[in-house]
């Protein structure tokens, strides 16, 4: 009974098939480091308009209308287009 290294070996088809997908995972490995790289380092939450990930928290007090209940109102602006919006969090949550 043959093994199924012998198999591939004898497989030229089979052996063609497996060295294609490997220089293609070797590719998308490179493809995701450099993807990981580019996110290093931001916040995670992306800008509503340009769809950056470098839009941060600029300022942060409680909410002018529920800061009595424990609401914060979180200021973000984008690095990238400048937008800039208020947004509510709950500290309670």
């Amino acid at each position: 009974m043959a093994t199924s290294g012998n198999v591939i070996d004898q497989d030229p088809i089979l052996s063609d098939i497996i060295s294609i997908c490997c220089e293609e995972v070797d590719e998308l490995r490179k493809r995701v480091a450099a993807l990981e790289a580019k996110l290093e380092g931001t916040s995670g939450v992306l800008c509503p308009l340009c769809h950056s990930p470098d839009f941060r928290i600029v300022a942060s007090g409680p909410d002018p209308t529920f800061g009595e209940m424990g609401v914060l109102s979180d200021r973000y602006r984008c690095g990238n287009c400048q937008h800039e919006e208020s947004r509510q969090r709950d500290t309670h949550r």
